[in-house]
């Protein structure tokens, strides 16, 4: 099966988990026989090879630039969400030369995703939409003011879509519905290679570790705070290593003003194998992320290492370890994470046995291996359904030309009215 993965980004030009993902899914399925080509953009730096099956072509702006919204134009938002005729091009070009069987959706945010699934609609190319964020949602609003739109891609996409979790569907379905053809497959880890340390569990120093963005989100604030809550409580035997990047001055700072520092370690970004290493040292993965979080894979790498999640009760990664059982959850406060960890502590045997728990769920459910065949099966069905209508190509590129000159007439008009 000729398979045609989009993505906006894809590795090594990454942001988080999302486009690593995407990655192992295209290895995966050429593991398996497929013929793959992966559509993404140019990257933001340069790279110094790339596989002949990654075409680095569509043309976006940097969204993930810290400074977007300073210098961003009266356009910007269309073309990122909304459509980018570049874009609408290349993909027609590639679709007429290659002929996929089926198209596989990763995010489409800065490409003009709408437009992408709107042309494949009018092609009637079939295609499956693998959700690790709420990328419908996002793409169906233009200045807050045509948010009608997420109704209306409702009622006419025809596509199936794969979501990390209940948390993303439920946030797509605030503006675009999917649930009702939409299969919850979890995201997977390569089974990460580490040895664990000489120690059992709570033994000697009790070692906790965070790794994500040091942003308010990912809950580091939560979790400091929870360290001066454990300190006030009279606990003093622990340690806890942050890895990431992000708000670091932010993190010192709150770090001074508690007078935690001989708690804690900054350990900034390491190498994944270095990050292994981290996680099979520690005895617990303290991780306070926000409720729409929808499914980071840190969790489950420590948990294949033996490190324990501490997780918030309401999270997308929540939704597949069983509290008790696979890791520990509490409420997203200081408080609460400060008795769970102290409850850690305090039950090294308690500890170890879900530390093995959580292990073995990695290995069976996890694991490429695991969650690939759903992919394939949501992939082959979906290229039985319907055949392209190629001769239809010319005629999507002149809607995308007639509707990128009103959405610049629209977009004008916004920044004429914004400007008075």
């Amino acid at each position: 099966m000729r398979i045609l993965v989009i993505s906006n980004l894809f590795p090594p030009d990454i942001v988080g988990g999302y486009e690593m993902q995407c990655s192992s899914a295209t290895e995966e399925l050429r593991k398996r026989g497929h013929e793959v080509m992966v559509l993404t953009s140019v990257p933001r730096r340069r790279i110094e090879a790339s596989d002949d099956h990654i075409l680095r072509l569509l043309r976006t702006p940097d969204v993930y630039s810290p400074d977007r919204y300073g210098i961003r134009s009266p356009f910007w938002e269309f073309e990122a969400n909304l459509l980018n005729v570049e874009n609408i091009y290349i993909l027609m070009d590639l679709l007429d030369r290659w002929r996929p069987d089926v198209c596989y959706l990763w995010s489409l945010v800065a490409l003009g995703g709408a437009a992408i699934v709107s042309a494949l609609e009018h092609l009637e190319m079939p295609w499956v939409w693998h959700l690790g964020d709420a990328v419908p949602a996002d793409l169906s609003h233009f200045d807050g003011e045509l948010r009608e739109l997420g109704a209306l891609f409702g009622r006419t996409w025809s596509g199936r879509f794969l979501a990390c979790s209940q948390t993303v569907v439920n946030s797509v379905e605030r503006l675009v519905s999917i649930a009702g053809r939409t299969r919850i497959v979890p995201n997977w880890i390569e089974m990460p290679v580490a040895n664990r340390r000489d120690e059992e569990l709570g033994k000697g120093e009790y070692r906790i570790v965070f790794s994500g963005r040091l942003h308010e989100e990912k809950g580091i604030f939560v979790l400091l705070d929870a360290v001066a809550e454990l300190r006030a409580r009279g606990r003093t035997d622990f340690r806890l290593e942050i890895v990431g990047t992000g708000d670091e001055a932010a993190v010192r700072s709150r770090i001074a003003t508690l007078g935690i520092a001989e708690h804690i370690s900054l350990r900034g970004w390491l190498p994944r194998t270095d990050l292994y290493e981290v996680l099979a040292a520690s005895d617990l993965f303290a991780f306070p992320t926000h409720m729409n979080d929808p499914m980071p894979l840190a969790p489950l790498e420590a948990a294949a290492l033996g490190c324990v999640p501490l997780l918030p009760r309401v999270s997308g990664v929540s939704e597949w370890l069983v509290d008790g059982v696979h890791c520990l959850k509490a409420e997203r406060t200081p408080e609460d994470f400060a008795t769970a960890i102290e409850w850690s502590m305090d039950h090294p045997d308690d500890l170890a046995a879900i530390a093995r728990r959580g292990a073995g769920v990695v290995r069976e459910s996890f694991l490429p291996e695991s969650v690939m065949p759903i992919v394939e099966e949501e992939l082959v069905l979906a290229a039985r359904k319907a055949r392209p209508e190629m001769t239809r190509i010319p005629e999507v590129y002149g809607i995308a030309l007639l509707a990128d000159a009103v959405l610049r007439r629209h977009a004008l008009a916004i920044a004429n009215r914004d400007a008075r």
